[in-house]
């Protein structure tokens, strides 16, 4: 961040309590079509631990100040400042009221930030920063606040008038008018306040707590879609159930709210008792939405409903403890969403997305540990750093600790800091007394980036029966990762026999504190150490890190039957498939490297063989085979391979593929014939038939064209949107008629469905056949298209980002593309520009003539004389690198 002025960043050392609580606040909003009329009241008083008459220093960006008053009194002018970003009253008494009359304008707020105005609706989204758009205000989230609210508007434009908690009042104003007024009782920050006004359709039931208060459950939605609710009002309930009976925490209101916008930066939003999502995540069927869909909608809103509890009533003491809100929370969804579903399965997607997504970031110039120690801009602390690699290690923390204890330990934490902004620090507090377990080098974790490498050699010795493992530990190879220091590894094991059986594990001198048996658990604690096991009556291979029980790089020489047995016999699901993908990674990365030519390509049959069995297995889970069949993608892939080969990478992805299509050549169209599942029904069974068929569909168009025709007739004939998009994912590496055809009878039936429609730009930006980007250009033209939508932004530039086949064409065509629509997207939504700009991390692995085509894309970027703190400071680490 060499060109960044240290004082532009802030810092998490120089973090100082709030000078003054502000214990209630009250907010009036007059909404009206070209601006709004905000008044705040504010009953300050100052924190024992500054003296009073120390200034008050509220921030804002864009509200226009219209008249202070404190006390009630007016404030002249040499009693407080004002510039573009702060207010600052000068020498205030040491508890008042501040009263603050401002104007703001909704509909200029593009970034979809602050109080915004967007298809007909007001609403607001205040995480992190937004509410200082609204009005002046400590925003930061260790002010907690009791909120009165009053909303007034035009009664015909905007019937429906919503905020926080219980609503307390409505009524008819004069020149077709009224208002609402709402009450939260809880205190809370300002970035979980809410506000939406607008014409919205109500579905609402009712839920029974398990103490027996009824809470009522309204979802509002845009006029005509309330019959698309009923999944989402399914997903809230079942969250609700969940939680009581896993954590025994109930809702603590008597309204809980839900409302789809069509505008959202975010899937959704936690604010308390209101939470407000992106539309496509509640208005959702099977004919809008796939199976893994329907699935995500679900867990998003557990997500946004465990929050109540785990980041509403604890919520984060500053930014830089983001994950002890959102890493815990989303171990928490997770752990629900594998109960409604294969618990094998979601772990294996949710790793299979932490080594896409936040591997690499540990491998960039964007690395950063998962309490970061400065940002330029708060919006780039919303990672998969601070999301999944905090998920993980909570569950490293529930493999330490055991499932239960780990339980006590988040009990025991909102029960200790109810009401509280708190840091990281307490929650490992809460749990290190909870279980007594010693965390002290596991804290470790929160202070280090990049992802730890562990190196494994074993060695059995026939004669005395013992199998020796030995283990050494290391920090992150990347430059940019911060510290080496010795972690807390938990790692599971097994060593699975000839049979596939599991080797009874008997360390030769019992160590309770390095060894658990009960749990077949290993603590690593040092740089290196060894582990003998006696009575191993066989060669064995070693399972390491079972269940995926730490976030690090594996290191072990494994020879191509030992993954063998392990892809056929591990008794660990999770290690089961990751034999698979090392398997396949191998072989491909065997043909990347060599020096043959195409023609001359060839796989192992050996290996074909081992995945070949995966179609006859009737009693497996058909969405795990589905997994296991499907090869690591190609980033994954050419990571491991000098100048980043993604072209000659792909191409011995399809041959793998087609190889084993070939081998398979009856199994798979059997397979495929054996999963129809008849008429739709969601379900854990159903779903993973139709998961496993349409994974079989792929592979099956690699080989000749009655497959092709047949992947045009399921999308023709199709009930459900899994099976249409299935098959018109297996045509999209291939551009002939069907494909357009496809595409053609896609657009005709969905068209009207602003989610189906987004999959629809995405297909086409997603495929793999030549000719994309003049493709994108073709689409931008498109009616449909609307370059303002942020989730039609996504659908085909976000995808487009993700197309590392043409993103990283030799042409340089596709970073000359991308780079002109970060900065369109910039000028509208910096948030969405600043995460599309994240396609540009793997430039440090570049071959020389792609290296030199990105630093001139990354360069125009970095040039443009209106940069948003967003996009500089992840382009500039990029740039750095």
């Amino acid at each position: 961040m060499n060109n960044i002025p240290p004082a532009a960043l802030t810092r998490l050392s120089a973090y100082r309590p709030p000078a003054y609580r502000i214990p209630k606040l009250e907010l009036d909003f007059d909404l009206f079509e070209t601006h709004a009329a905000v008044r705040s009241t504010l009953h300050f008083e100052c924190s024992s631990s500054w003296k009073p008459g120390c200034a008050l220093i509220l921030n804002g960006k864009g509200p226009v100040l219209r008249s202070i008053r404190l006390n009630d009194r007016p404030l002249d002018m040499e009693s407080y400042h004002i510039n573009s970003h702060r207010l600052t009253i000068l020498n205030p008494p040491a508890e008042g009221t501040l009263s603050i009359e401002a104007e703001i304008h909704p509909e200029k707020s593009t970034d979809l930030m602050g109080l915004y105005r967007s298809d007909g609706l007001f609403c607001t989204q205040n995480e992190a920063e937004g509410f200082r758009r609204i009005t002046w205000f400590p925003d930061r989230p260790d002010v907690l606040s009791v909120y009165t609210v009053t909303i007034r508007a035009d009664r015909e434009g905007y019937p429906v008038l919503l905020s926080n908690g219980h609503l307390m009042e409505t009524g008819r104003l004069p020149e077709g008018r009224h208002f609402a007024r709402w009450h939260d009782p809880h205190p809370k920050p300002c970035y979980l306040f809410a506000l939406v006004a607008g014409r919205l359709e109500c579905v609402s039931s009712r839920y029974r707590t398990r103490s027996g208060r009824l809470v009522d459950i309204r979802i509002f939605v845009p006029p005509g879609k309330g019959g698309q609710t009923d999944h989402a009002m399914s997903s809230i309930r079942s969250a609700m159930r969940w939680d009581e009976e896993r954590f025994g925490l109930e809702y603590d209101l008597d309204l809980f709210m839900i409302v789809a916008v069509e505008s959202l930066n975010w899937g959704g939003m936690e604010n308390k008792g209101l939470n407000i999502y992106n539309a496509s995540y509640i208005l959702a069927d099977s004919v809008s939405a796939d199976d893994e869909e329907l699935l995500k909608i679900e867990r998003v809103i557990a997500h946004e409903y465990f929050h109540n509890w785990t980041g509403n009533r604890v919520t984060c003491r500053d930014w830089f403890q983001l994950t002890v809100k959102e890493g815990l929370t989303v171990y928490r969804d997770e752990e629900y969403i594998s109960e409604r579903s294969s618990r094998a399965g979601i772990r294996i997607d949710t790793v299979g997305e932490l080594k896409r997504r936040q591997y690499p970031d540990d491998a960039g110039p964007t690395a950063h540990p998962i309490r970061p120690e400065y940002y330029l801009s708060v919006d780039n602390v919303y990672t998969s750093t601070i999301y999944q690699k905090g998920k993980e290690v909570i569950r490293m923390l529930e493999t330490l600790t055991g499932k239960d204890e780990l339980r006590r330990g988040i009990i025991r934490y909102l029960e200790e800091f109810d009401g509280r902004a708190v840091r990281t620090e307490d929650f490992l507090d809460a749990v290190e007394k909870s279980s007594g377990t010693d965390l002290t080098l596991f804290r470790r974790w929160y202070g280090q980036s990049g992802t730890p490498e562990v190196t494994v050699s074993g060695n059995y010795n026939g004669d005395t029966r013992e199998y020796t493992l030995n283990i050494r530990q290391r920090g992150s190879a990347n430059p940019v990762a911060r510290g080496t220091e010795v972690l807390h590894i938990p790692m599971k094991l097994g060593l699975v026999g000839a049979a596939g059986r599991d080797i009874p594990l008997k360390l030769k001198e019992p160590a309770p504190d390095r060894f658990n048996p009960e749990r077949s658990l290993l603590h690593l604690t040092k740089p290196e150490e060894s582990f003998v096991f006696r009575d191993v009556e066989e060669h064995s291979v070693p399972s390491l890190f079972r269940d995926f029980s730490a976030p690090v790089e594996v290191v072990y020489p494994y020879s191509d039957s030992e993954l063998l047995r392990l892809l056929e016999g591990d008794s660990d699901p999770y290690n089961r498939f990751d034999a698979g993908q090392r398997l396949m990674s191998r072989v491909i990365g065997e043909i990347i490297e060599g020096e043959k030519e195409e023609s001359a390509w060839s796989i192992d049959p050996a290996v074909l063989s081992g995945f070949r069995r995966y179609l006859d297995d009737k009693n497996a889970d058909p969405a795990f085979i589905a997994r296991v069949l499907t090869p690591p993608d190609i980033d994954q892939l050419a990571r491991k391979h000098r100048g980043y080969p993604i072209a000659k990478t792909h191409r011995a992805r399809v041959f793998f593929m087609t190889c084993l299509a070939r081998f398979a050549e009856e199994g798979f169209p059997e397979c495929y014939r054996n999963n129809e599942t008849g008429p739709y029904r969601y379900s854990v069974d159903a779903n993973g038939r139709r998961r496993l068929k349409n994974t079989c569909l792929g592979y099956l168009v690699l080989l000749d064209e009655q497959y092709r025709d047949l992947a045009a007739r399921q999308c023709f004939e199709a009930d459900n949107m899994s099976d249409t998009l299935g098959a018109a994912g297996a045509l999209n590496g291939i551009r002939d008629s069907r494909t357009e055809d496809t595409r053609d009878h896609f657009f005709r039936t969905y068209s009207h469905i602003p989610a189906a429609l987004d999959k629809w730009f995405a297909l086409q930006a997603g495929a793999e056949y030549p000719g994309v980007v003049d493709d994108i250009l073709r689409l931008e033209r498109h009616p449909s298209f609307d370059r303002t939508n942020l989730n039609r932004i996504r659908a085909l530039y976000g995808t487009f980002a993700g197309n590392l086949l043409h993103l990283h064409h030799e042409s340089g065509s596709g970073y000359t593309l991308l780079s002109e629509r970060i900065l369109a997207a910039d000028s509208i939504n910096p948030q969405a520009a600043a995460d599309m700009s994240k396609a540009f991390r793997s430039y440090p692995l570049l071959d020389s003539p792609r290296r030199e085509s990105m630093r001139k894309a990354v360069q125009m970027i970095l040039e443009h004389p209106s940069l948003s703190d967003n996009v500089f400071e992840v382009i500039q680490k990029i740039e750095e690198a």
